[in-house]
């Protein structure tokens, strides 16, 4: 019985994977998200209920996607949001202007002219001011010497609640 059932889970294995590949595929796994760095800001979505038709027109098609129980419309941007990125299953989220690092004890890992400050004895916590030098300093951190963790900061739009 054993001899039997082998071959035939390698047998279905060999059938079974290419289609969850398609799949995949078909579903969107390499789809590049959507990032904009300007010309956006977070609202509570609150939806007035005698609002006219003509009203809610104009908010839709402000409206860029939502954040979690809020919404995303063209406006000013909070300066700690460096960009709203939307992903092809229609998840989102908020890329903030600060990122934490863990240095091995003892060790100073921050580079220099970066605006840091510390938070405690082997975290600090690096502000950037955009998107591309968001990109930049995590590349430039991950590869400095006695750094143990880069941690970018993002917002969900979700809002903890006490049960």
């Amino acid at each position: 019985m054993k001899q039997s059932f082998i071959p035939i889970l390698s047998i279905l294995s060999l059938v079974i994977s290419p289609l969850v590949w398609a799949d995949e595929a078909e579903y969107g796994e390499n789809i590049e998200p959507t990032i904009i760095t300007d010309n956006f800001k977070v609202e509570n979505d609150t939806q007035a209920p005698n609002g006219s038709s003509t009203e809610k027109a104009v908010k839709n098609e402000n409206e860029l996607g939502k954040l979690g129980n809020k919404k995303v419309v063209v406006g000013n941007r909070d300066p700690h949001h460096l960009a709203y990125v939307k992903n092809s299953d229609n998840s989102s989220y908020i890329i903030k202007d600060s990122i934490l690092v863990k240095c091995a004890k003892g060790v100073d890992c921050i580079p220099p002219g970066l605006s840091a400050s510390k938070l405690s004895s082997t975290v600090y916590e690096v502000t950037v001011k955009s998107y591309d030098e968001w990109k930049a300093v995590q590349d430039e951190l991950r590869s400095a010497a006695g750094v143990i963790n880069v941690a970018p900061s993002y917002e969900h739009g979700i809002s903890p609640s006490l049960k």
